[in-house]
């Protein structure tokens, strides 16, 4: 309880801080210069100008500090803050296990409903967390919100997490569930005409490689919807040096996600581990990529939208002008943010049949 009303009142000072007159956040956010023909947003600026002012510190600090565990508290924290405010009471919720055969194991998953009775689509999400933070509580408001403003049925994946389970356990959970809602045989799980398949960040790769295995193996998905994946695992491009500073998501932090999700005999050329590796996309369905202008990201994103398109996939790609790595998590403090959530969701919308 003490934890959720710290976190209500920071969300309330942050929120005060972000209304200031522009003048005043230009003094939080500091110098923001141009790079790239990107100007970064005034509130994600302003947002990590007070981390830096007050000393915050970031994930990897604290993972490195106090541990994995203390890291996904942090974590946790910092997305009931982005997030928390968006209540949407009219979203039902209801926790499954869904049953993994191919793996003789039980992987937690939580439904979120927008109407009691089931929509037609199922969208099956996968959390970001670079492979080895977050989980179904965390994410709980943003996937409220997108279920909300689709009429989709959205399924949180509680995948298995690095370090504790080394790669592959996550992607092997992820494929394992999306095989399971497919083949209708979640119990009390309704049965959807359509099924798409996405996440965010590290969950975005998941998404991706599971949505590449499942066509692979002739299984009809409707679309793959993607958030600013990492599809190049220890993979540098001129991004990372433009934007690997000062935006939020920093190298530092990427080398100490990636690092821990592979290990020494485990490539990250592999197409398993790094999809912006696979040789032909041409199965895919239509897919929904968007990635922040200034996220170190952002090549890797533009180059796997340019193989798609060569391999004839429908692609709808999207650079956010000014938005930093995994701005979603942020809709319920940056309206910038929410405008490209929104967008997102307008897309899965438009997807449906009928």
């Amino acid at each position: 309880m003490l934890a959720t009303i710290k976190n209500s009142l920071e969300a309330q000072v942050i929120k005060g801080v972000l209304a200031l007159p522009e003048g005043v956040k230009d003094i939080f956010a500091g110098r923001n210069e141009i790079v790239r023909g990107e100007k970064l947003n005034l509130d994600f600026a302003t947002l990590l100008g007070l981390q830096k002012t007050m000393r915050i510190p970031s994930l990897e600090e604290v993972g490195q500090r106090k541990g994995v565990d203390a890291a996904r508290q942090e974590y946790s924290r910092v997305m009931k803050i982005g997030t928390q405010h968006s209540l949407q009471q009219h979203v039902q919720r209801k926790d499954y296990v869904v049953e993994a055969r191919a793996l003789n194991s039980k992987i937690p998953a939580r439904l979120y409903q927008v109407h009691s009775s089931p929509s037609q689509s199922l969208l099956v999400y996968f959390h970001g967390g670079g492979f080895i933070l977050g989980d179904l509580d965390g994410y709980e408001p943003l996937l409220k919100f997108v279920a909300a403003n689709t009429n989709f049925d959205v399924l949180s994946v509680d995948y298995r997490l690095c370090p504790e389970n080394p790669y592959p356990a996550g992607r092997q959970d992820c494929i394992a569930a999306a095989e399971e809602v497919l083949n209708h045989r979640v119990e009390h799980l309704p049965k959807y005409q359509q099924v798409f398949v996405g996440g965010d960040s590290a969950g975005a790769v998941m998404a991706l490689t599971t949505g590449y295995h499942l066509v692979e193996r002739n299984y009809t998905l409707a679309g793959l919807w993607l958030i600013n994946p990492g599809p190049h695992v220890m993979g540098m491009y001129p991004s990372d040096q433009e934007f690997g500073e000062g935006y939020g998501f920093t190298h530092a932090m990427r080398v100490w996600f990636e690092s821990q999700y592979i290990h020494s005999h485990a490539p990250s050329d592999d197409p398993d581990i790094s999809p912006l590796m696979i040789e032909d996309f041409s199965k895919l369905p239509n897919v929904w990529l968007s990635v922040g202008g200034c996220d170190q990201l952002r090549d890797q994103n533009e180059l796997l939208a340019n193989k798609m398109r060569a391999d004839g996939v429908d692609i709808d790609f999207n650079i956010e002008p000014g938005l930093i790595h995994n701005y979603l998590t942020f809709f319920t403090l940056v309206p910038q943010a929410k405008t490209a959530t929104l967008r997102a969701c307008d897309w899965l919308k438009n997807q449906t049949k009928g």
